[in-house]
């Protein structure tokens, strides 16, 4: 009774779709925009890290542009491929966002959901991975988007992963879920950006995610203004980093455009992972 009451309160404390229909994984990757440039500066990468709701909220027109505008990567959950929604990722210059679908959502009019990388340098390599477990009452998985991207003068390439972690499930789904994770990065020998809203809003849930992270090498972003979002008083928005130095990390904490507040990061590749192409 404890798990039932705790996940009807999980589901009603996120924004449901009003209806959601399935996708089949061919095609679940979407694509759109042009990047301009061939690789990123090792000495600074600028990111942005923000659940946006779908889009639901006033004001994500001001914002996304405003905060988004001289980030490398943008790296978004919930996003929202609706005409309003979509226009502001146009409106975004010079980038590419890959989308890994969720879900089609919508009254009527149905558009893919799920979580996005928008970038300025294009990817070598795009995949999306989406779980086998599902939410419940709408029934739909979650996806992460999986990219890797150039860096100037080096042979590795930055691996991405938007997170959008599954909720409203058992502990045992939710580790299901790091695992796919930990499949991704366990043997990778470059630089990676892991980062999202993982949904880590239990006690156990959270222990698991620290756990696996740092297990695999990773470094828990703090922030010198922290005013993440927290559900039944865990934080749930995280950055996690390997083979990348912090300059500077703040979250903006006066944001109202979504029911999460967005993460801003300035990051460099660290000298260990230097490899120059020969």
């Amino acid at each position: 009774m404890k798990t039932l009451s705790l996940g009807i309160a999980l589901l009603l404390s996120v924004s449901l779709p009003a209806f959601a229909s399935p996708v089949p994984d061919s095609e679940s990757h979407l694509t759109f925009g042009k990047a301009k440039s061939a690789a990123l500066n090792p000495a600074l990468i600028r990111i942005l890290v923000w659940n946006i709701k779908k889009g639901q909220e006033a004001g994500l027109d001001r914002d996304l542009p405003e905060y988004g505008r001289a980030k490398e990567l943008l790296i978004l959950s919930e996003g929202l491929l609706s005409p309003p929604v979509k226009s502001i990722f146009d409106d975004l210059k010079n980038i590419r966002w890959d989308m890994g679908v969720s879900f089609l959502s919508g009254r009527g009019t149905e558009y893919p959901t799920g979580t996005m990388i928008g970038s300025r340098v294009e990817p070598s390599e795009v995949k999306v991975r989406r779980t086998l477990d599902v939410e419940p009452v709408i029934h739909t998985p979650k996806a992460l988007t999986i990219a890797r991207y150039p860096i100037a003068g080096q042979s590795e390439k930055l691996l991405v992963i938007s997170v959008h972690g599954i909720n409203a499930v058992p502990y045992a789904a939710f580790a299901r879920h790091m695992e796919m994770i930990a499949e991704e990065v366990r043997d990778y020998r470059g630089p990676i950006l892991l980062a999202g809203d993982f949904n880590s809003n239990t006690d156990e849930k959270v222990s698991h995610l620290l756990e696996v992270t740092a297990s695999l090498g990773f470094r828990n972003l703090s922030f010198r203004n922290d005013e993440r979002r927290t559900v039944f008083g865990h934080v749930i928005d995280y950055i996690f980093v390997r083979g990348l130095g912090v300059w500077d990390s703040e979250v903006l904490g006066k944001l109202t455009s979504s029911d999460h507040k967005a993460m801003l990061a300035s990051l460099f590749i660290t000298p260990k992972f230097f490899r120059s192409r020969k």
